[in-house]
């Protein structure tokens, strides 16, 4: 434990071993997208808007060149935004879909992202979505997205 100023830090060490976290990291992709952060964050805060009452959850359906970023409220209605997008379909099938996220860890990224595109890779709806930013491919952010009923 330290302290400087006002501020105190403390940490301990955990007993155990770590989880061996680049296995839950996808190998490979079905999908890989390029999209502009800003663009891409505004969509998202416009959709959190109506996802605060809709369990936080933005919907991202992929389309030839762009995406489109949604939500819905039982209570105010729904919130659709497209997004220029540059889209490289490694797996045919995987081309065009939808895959849920809850907002907030969408927000969490891209509010650490200092360049001014993102990249995205989908292997499917029920698979981690990988995050990175191209101004820095070692920062990675991996989100597990939410199974939407219906």
């Amino acid at each position: 434990m330290f302290g400087i100023g006002d501020t105190v830090l403390a940490s301990r060490l955990l007993e155990g071993e770590y989880p061996d976290f680049e296995k839950i990291i996808p190998k490979k992709s079905g999908v890989e997208i390029l999209v502009d952060k800003d663009e891409f964050a505004r969509a998202v805060k416009l959709a959190s808007v109506f996802a605060r009452d809709g369990a936080n959850i933005v919907k991202i359906k992929i389309l030839k060149e762009s995406l489109k970023i949604s939500a819905e409220s039982g209570n105010s209605g729904s919130q659709e935004a497209k997004v220029d997008a540059k889209i490289a379909a490694i797996v045919p099938e995987q081309a065009e879909g939808e895959i849920s996220f809850n907002f907030r860890f969408l927000e969490d990224f891209l509010h650490s992202v200092t360049g001014e595109e993102v990249k995205m890779e989908f292997s499917g709806p029920n698979s981690p979505g990988l995050f990175t930013d191209t101004a820095d491919p070692s920062y990675l952010h991996l989100i597990m997205p939410v199974k939407v009923q219906g």
